[in-house]
């Protein structure tokens, strides 16, 4: 039986200032999977994501959410399957410092529904819960560690139940230590929601430990995917160069 695709991306390009960043891309993403997509800096990783969300328009391609291509939705089509579905975990938490942690967390519930406060506040408590963090409501985002404030825009990200989770470069600026507790917390993330999870990093640490399916994202391409424990010991020589960091091969420096 053939597995459900959560999201499909048929031939996605996207240029900037005549560099094309996403060349012609195709990506399948399986329900309820992790798909870890690594690259190096710069090389287009987030734009992919936000293309997935819908923060990014294509200059051509299809992206089917289910059976919905938005790469042609008006913005306020793509806005509410967007509040239906995603959570985003964006690469500095994205957290506003002039709100406490809970009215970070509550945004996406004042923005995109009519619950009353008490229940905003419940659900807030919950989702800080379900990151290790308690009685931290009141408290301001630039008190707070690296470490925290990921895992408090992991909580906005989880506050509207999304079936749907991109976490860009999740561990990115952190301590092994920390960075492998924001790793335990992506997996439990996904054991208590089902959700399906993209993660894109260049920490092969991250992929290792929380992965199902790994691809490498190289001159605007799916270069190859596969199960992870397939594509570490793939023979594809870009894979083979990334994973162990050689300086020779034909992954281009700079």
């Amino acid at each position: 039986m053939e597995e459900e695709i959560t999201i499909k991306v048929k031939k996605l390009t996207k240029s900037f200032n005549g560099n094309k960043v996403l060349d012609e891309l195709d990506l399948d993403i399986k329900k309820g999977e992790t798909l870890g997509i690594l690259g190096k800096s710069g090389i287009g990783k987030s734009v992919l994501l936000k293309h997935l969300i819908g923060l990014m328009k294509p200059d051509s391609g299809q992206i089917y959410i289910g059976a919905i291509d938005i790469a042609p939705l008006k913005e306020e089509d793509i806005s509410v399957i967007r509040r239906m579905l995603f959570g985003m975990l964006f690469q500095t938490a994205a957290l506003l410092n002039s709100l406490t942690v809970a009215e970070n967390v509550a945004l996406p519930l004042k923005e995109g529904t009519n619950l009353p406060e008490e229940k905003i506040r419940q659900k807030v408590k919950e989702k800080l819960a379900m990151v290790g963090l308690k009685d931290i409501e009141d408290q301001m985002p630039d008190s707070l560690s690296g470490g925290m404030r990921r895992r408090v825009g992991l909580a906005r990200a989880l506050v509207m139940d999304p079936q749907i989770i991109l976490y860009d470069e999740p561990t990115s600026g952190l301590d092994p230590i920390i960075a492998n507790s924001i790793n335990q917390l992506i997996l439990d993330v996904k054991e208590l929601t089902g959700a399906t999870s993209i993660v894109v990093t260049h920490d092969l640490n991250c992929i290792n430990r929380i992965a199902d399916r790994v691809g490498l994202l190289y001159d605007g391409k799916i270069l190859e995917i596969n199960e992870k424990e397939k594509f570490m010991k793939s023979e594809n020589p870009y894979v083979q160069q990334f994973i162990h960091g050689r300086i020779e091969g034909p992954i281009k420096i700079g």
